[in-house]
């Protein structure tokens, strides 16, 4: 039985990720008898500074094929068409790559409709300007279009596809994965419209019998492994130091949690990140907060 890796959300210059943590990871990738290593986006804010020297740094480290799709974050510095059609051998978006004679990777980026939002009437184009990290940079069409066009070619591929498919992306696919228990906060109930589409999921139903997993990220929950109307989901984003487990742990050691106001993630972290046992505190559970942002999918 062959083993797929997948990982998304690095961020590793947001998380100032170390050279030594680089070398874990590399070793701990080895430890785990992969076949094939993905990124499922949001790897960096610089894709091609940063991203892209990462991922080849990290098959140098792992030996391994190591393949990629963008997230929102990795699309900053880009042009449009690097978003879609990258010049590297690795980068697959809406490309189906041979894993065996069985099994394809089909990978894709992934876009937002607004689907998943409980207020329709928003003008979520122009709130993403003000409140959501994608206001930064430009795309040619709407976002319900530019994920119409994706549907229209993911539905090509896996109806062309003769073998099991297992699909990455990097956005979410179902409304089971979206978080809504967090009604301190009106607005991020609005943000939920920037975090994928149900569309996806529905697309997902009528090709059920070829799709082997469905993997993504970009929230930064952890849902772990799950069937959902008889799709397995998988999402194991690594996400922001600010949310990682250690980070977490560390806090209640500290007596830094107020777990009745979630606003106080940001603030409790900045009280702790510069303090000299939080740096030891991270390098002695690093390995732990990669092991669980791992994804392996087995495949013939």
């Amino acid at each position: 039985m062959n083993r797929l890796g997948i990982m998304s959300d690095l961020h590793i210059d947001l998380n100032a990720i170390t050279e030594g943590e680089r070398f874990l990871l590399a070793r701990f990738l080895r430890s785990q008898d992969l076949t094939h290593l993905h990124l499922a986006g949001d790897i960096s804010n610089d894709a091609k500074r940063i991203g892209l020297s990462f991922i080849h740094e990290l098959q140098r480290l792992t030996k391994l094929p190591v393949t990629f799709n963008w997230g929102n974050h990795d699309y900053l510095r880009l042009t449009e068409k690097e978003r879609i059609a990258f010049p590297d051998p690795g980068f697959l978006n809406l490309r189906p790559y041979s894993l065996s004679a069985q099994t394809a990777l089909l990978a894709f980026n992934g876009w937002y409709d607004y689907s998943f939002a409980p207020d329709q009437t928003v003008d979520f184009a122009t709130m993403k300007r003000v409140y959501w990290f994608d206001g930064r940079y430009q795309r040619p069409e709407t976002d319900p279009l530019i994920t119409d066009m994706i549907l229209q070619k993911l539905t090509t591929q896996l109806e062309q596809t003769d073998k099991q498919v297992i699909l990455a992306l990097h956005f979410v696919p179902h409304h089971a994965f979206v978080n809504y228990s967090r009604a301190y906060n009106g607005r991020w109930d609005l943000l939920t419209a920037y975090l994928g589409s149900q569309r996806f999921a529905e697309l997902f139903q009528q090709y059920q019998d070829r799709i082997q997993a469905v993997v993504f990220g970009h929230s930064h929950l952890r849902y772990g492994y799950q069937e959902v109307a008889g799709i397995n989901y998988a999402s194991h984003p690594f996400g922001y130091i600010k949310e990682w487990r250690l980070t977490n742990d560390f806090a209640e050691l500290k007596g830094l949690n107020d777990w009745n106001d979630p606003l106080n993630i940001p603030h409790r972290f900045q009280k702790m990140r510069h303090l000299t046992d939080f740096t030891a505190f991270r390098r002695a559970h690093m390995l732990q907060e990669f092991q669980q942002a791992l994804t392996i999918i087995p495949y013939h």
